[in-house]
């Protein structure tokens, strides 16, 4: 009698051949990673006991080292951020102005004369133009950035001291709120940790706010709207693409590259100079065109004449009147809009 031919299995159902094939992949990604690991520690053995064995040595006994001083470091920066009164950083001193019965201003009673950003969306222009300028990764790290300490550490410790900061705008912020500028690792330290506070408490627009409101632009001018209206009488929202661009140069060195510092020829072309540094850096992160930056370069500076905020006769009389009325404090710095029949 003939053998009959074998019958082939029945096909396994489709969930059961997903399954295998799940389980097939695993157990290859499991061979791989434990030969991944056993590279990685024949690679560490051979440093241990190979001719780099004082050099690895060292470099372990150091990296211990440092973890037992960036641990305490933490806790104790960690604690003085923590018992800073976080308030500080949208509390500040604002002028508080005087209007004449037209509606114009009269004059200004402050102890810094800053007028706060108008409610409302960030001006663009001047928000773009900062973050080339002074943050490039703002929306994306949590208040510091280790690239940019790391490239600062790096700079310190080159011949010459302190010299570069590497500070993000938060981290700015901190400091001026805390209004710590000396430059030492204690400050830079007690910054960062105050920075992720920040970050934890405000939003990134807040921040930004905060940031263009305690801006020192020279002069005694306080805050990014404060500047706008001082140099060419109009809001930060009104601002072209040179004159924002004018205003986030301005931030690292205000009276070195103000345009009213312009009384030379020399001193003119340093404030058209980080003008245009600023507007390459907006170009290179792709806030504006080849074209826009021509054409904010060729504008011309349409500057107003530098006011006096001094008192005058009328002023006076207004303080005269508010005497007992208003608190001497909330008058210079409680951001009042007083307005008046002269």
């Amino acid at each position: 009698m003939a053998d009959r031919p074998k019958k082939s299995p029945p096909p396994l159902p489709l969930e059961a051949r997903t399954q295998r094939r799940k389980s097939t992949a695993k157990r290859a990604r499991g061979k791989k990673s434990q030969g991944r690991a056993k590279g990685w520690i024949n690679f560490f053995w051979r440093l241990a006991t190979g001719p780099f064995r004082l050099v690895f040595k060292h470099a372990f006994l150091l990296s211990i080292l440092a973890l037992g001083l960036i641990l305490p470091l933490g806790v104790i920066y960690g604690v003085r951020a923590m018992k800073v009164d976080i308030d500080l950083v949208h509390e500040m001193p604002k002028a508080s102005i005087v209007y004449d019965k037209d509606g114009q201003q009269l004059g200004r009673f402050f102890e810094q004369n800053r007028v706060p950003l108008p409610p409302g969306d960030l001006p663009e222009k001047l928000t773009q133009a900062i973050i080339a300028t002074e943050d490039q990764r703002f929306y994306f790290h949590p208040g510091i950035d280790l690239a940019g300490i790391a490239r600062a550490a790096l700079a310190n410790f080159l011949p010459g001291g302190l010299r570069e900061g590497g500070s993000t705008i938060t981290q700015q912020l901190a400091r001026n709120s805390i209004n710590r500028m000396e430059r030492t690792y204690d400050r830079k330290l007690l910054e960062i940790f105050l920075a992720l506070r920040i970050e934890a408490t405000y939003t990134k627009d807040e921040i930004l706010r905060n940031y263009f409101d305690r801006i020192y632009y020279g002069h005694g001018l306080y805050g990014a709207q404060t500047a706008a209206q001082a140099f060419f009488g109009k809001s930060v929202h009104d601002l072209s693409l040179g004159e924002a661009a004018l205003l986030a140069g301005m931030v690292s060195a205000p009276n070195t590259f103000s345009p009213w510092s312009g009384k030379t020829k020399a001193a003119f072309e340093k404030t058209l100079a980080v003008r245009d540094k600023t507007l390459r850096r907006m170009l290179r992160h792709g806030f504006v065109t080849e074209e826009e930056v021509k054409q904010a370069q060729a504008e011309p500076f349409v500057l107003k004449p530098r006011p006096s905020f001094g008192g005058n006769y009328a002023i006076e009389e207004v303080r005269r009147q508010l005497r007992g009325l208003i608190p001497p404090n909330q008058l210079k710095a409680g951001g009042l809009k007083i307005f008046t029949t002269v």
